[in-house]
């Protein structure tokens, strides 16, 4: 890739959401850290570096040109203006300008306080050569999960160096600025550093490989799922009971025991929950009498049954968990570019793929293989081919990165899920009224 080019990614980059930037973009971010500054790239890239080494030895050694270079091409912030996550940040101080880059983390122990080091380029007044350095702080820590984005407060400055001798007053400027400061630093960023020994290797205590019960259709088909026992929750005085323990609407009538599921605005009935169904042509009296805060206006809106042109499903019955398949008539698969013959299924919305004859399905945060879709025995899969962590980032299945073993989305996702939500409340509210049934 050029170094033009690069710029390029970087000036887009920086103008995004920080909501709406992936984890594949910290790799890039990591190892370009300037735009359109070609002769002091490697010395500030090696200046970052130096930051995010815990264990690297912080003493400066690097020589600087003696030619004049053109000033970083970055946002300008100024110190009175709100934070901004944007990086780097070029900002009017005290005897000249600064460009800060984005903090690297070196401890992050209780997710509250955060030891950090930053890259910087001072521009002193009348002075057209940049002095290049890094900046140590300590500062508080408070996430938004949301927006993805980590607010630094508090902040103490226990270092600065500059690697080349300057006179104090740098230091104190940049320390007077640092200390003022409120930033805000994306997420990603920050699990970007942190030690992976954060997260298990190991599956956790009580941690199930058993698969679930997998069914796969290629036609129209629901599974009902009912949990444990069916719970029959009578609807005031209509002679008609809800299923209360069931994943869809499924209602039956007291009269004569029929039972009603609603499929989207189809109703079909069954003499018991294990059918047979079918399309029901009328319902019983006793749903017009349901009063309609009882129902979901989606439910009351298909009362009366009116007739529809949908195929009328299959209704798969189970008490258990389990997963349903859908293909939209047999399997129609497209191969992954650079994966070694990685397909995935297009006509389906699970995350179903095939590799080398063998199938593959995400289910429950899981992976599970077969040999056949109808009739294969499903097994919990222990360790996934390469080829899912060659899935591209930017393919329209990157997401499933998140659920395979060693990638980064992987990791980033191990570690948000350590991270502590913090909710507020009036610790004189009263709680609120439950009923129970």
């Amino acid at each position: 890739m050029s170094q033009n080019n690069k710029n390029n990614s970087f000036l887009t980059f920086i103008n995004r959401k920080p909501k709406n930037y992936g984890v594949q973009n910290i790799p890039f971010l990591q190892g370009f850290l300037i735009a359109k500054r070609p002769r002091s790239f490697f010395l500030v890239a090696g200046l970052f570096l130096t930051a995010c080494n815990q264990n690297a030895d912080t003493s400066l050694h690097a020589e600087i040109e003696n030619t004049p270079t053109e000033r970083a091409t970055v946002p300008v912030v100024d110190i009175n203006q709100a934070p901004n996550w944007v990086f780097p940040q070029r900002r009017v101080i005290t005897g000249g300008e600064l460009v800060l880059h984005a903090p690297q983390v070196r401890e992050w122990p209780d997710f509250a306080n955060a030891a950090m080091q930053a890259a910087i380029e001072y521009y002193p007044l009348g002075d057209q050569l940049p002095k290049f350095g890094t900046v140590s702080f300590t500062s508080a820590t408070e996430v938004d999960l949301e927006e993805r984005i980590v607010s630094i407060s508090s902040i103490e400055v226990n270092d600065v160096r500059f690697s080349e001798e300057v006179p104090d007053s740098y230091n104190e400027a940049i320390m007077n600025v640092v200390t003022r400061e409120q930033l805000e630093v994306p997420l990603d960023l920050f699990l970007g550093h942190l030690s992976a020994d954060l997260v298990e290797s190991s599956s956790p205590q009580g941690f199930s490989k058993k698969p679930p019960a997998i069914y796969f259709a290629s036609s129209p088909t629901i599974l009902l799922f009912i949990n444990g026992e069916p719970i029959f929750a009578p609807l005031g005085a209509s002679g008609i009971s809800l299923v209360a323990n069931a994943n869809w609407p499924t209602f039956r009538n007291e009269t004569d025991k029929n039972l009603y599921l609603l499929n989207r605005d189809i109703w079909l009935t069954a003499p018991t929950l294990d059918g047979p169904w079918k399309a029901a042509t009328v319902l019983p009296d006793g749903f017009a009498k349901i009063d309609g805060k009882d129902l979901q206006s989606e439910i009351r809106a298909a009362i009366p049954l009116v007739s529809s042109s949908d195929p009328t499903p299959v209704v798969i019955v189970t008490t258990e968990p389990a997963e349903l398949v859908v293909t939209d008539d047999e399997p129609d698969l497209i191969e992954i570019q650079g994966t070694n013959g990685l397909a995935y299924v297009t006509n389906t919305q699970s995350p179903l793929f095939l590799h080398e004859d063998t199938w593959y399905l995400l289910a429950a945060g899981r992976w599970f293989s077969a040999d056949d879709l109808a009739d294969g025995e499903w097994a919990y899969v222990e360790q996934l081919p390469q080829s899912f962590s060659d899935i591209p980032v930017g393919h329209e299945q990157a997401s499933i990165r998140a659920s395979v073993p060693g990638t980064s989305e992987a990791r980033f996702a191990a570690l948000e899920a350590l991270l502590p939500v913090k909710k507020e409340a009036a610790v004189d509210a009263k709680g609120p009224d439950v009923s129970y049934a």
